[in-house]
């Protein structure tokens, strides 16, 4: 797959096995955005919350939302934290509203293999979606999460 002029190689043998983490590392390595991880391999991992938290987000992130007003931006890194910390989803944004993702089935119900969004905030519960479409509270099939960006 081809994301913002950058390939982003998947397993062939199992495309819909892709842990979105391990999509989002891909595409930053072949960004020149971030360097490979000793704990992490980029083509084999382990991509887990646990391992892909302080590798993607080293510092944190940014509300996507403030006041009802979107602050993502292209080739921002998009992510979904449970209340207990543990990072459940990654993302990339291709435009502010349309971001691209592996296995985004828990929180946008679109399967496991590589999808892109066109508009996220267009997603709305009653299952799953915005809460509030003036903070950045999202309702995923596990729960309701809080989701964040980080320009790398």
């Amino acid at each position: 797959m081809i994301l913002l002029n950058t390939w982003v190689p998947e397993d062939a043998a199992n495309p819909h096995m892709e842990i979105c983490h391990a999509f989002v590392y891909r595409w930053l390595i072949g960004r020149g955005r971030m360097l490979a991880h000793a704990t992490s391999d980029p083509m084999t991992g382990p991509f887990n919350g646990q391992v892909m938290r302080p590798i993607l987000w080293p510092n944190g992130g940014q509300p996507v939302r403030v006041a009802g007003v979107n602050r993502v931006s292209a080739g921002d890194i998009v992510g979904f934290f449970a209340a207990n910390g543990d990072l459940v989803h990654s993302m990339v944004a291709e435009t502010p509203t349309q971001w691209v993702g592996a296995n985004n089935q828990g929180c946008f119900g679109t399967g496991t293999g590589r999808t892109t969004v066109p508009n996220v905030y267009g997603v709305r519960p009653p299952v799953l979606g915005w809460l509030n479409l003036n903070d950045n509270t999202f309702q995923t099939m596990g729960g309701p999460v809080t989701v964040v960006y980080r320009t790398p």
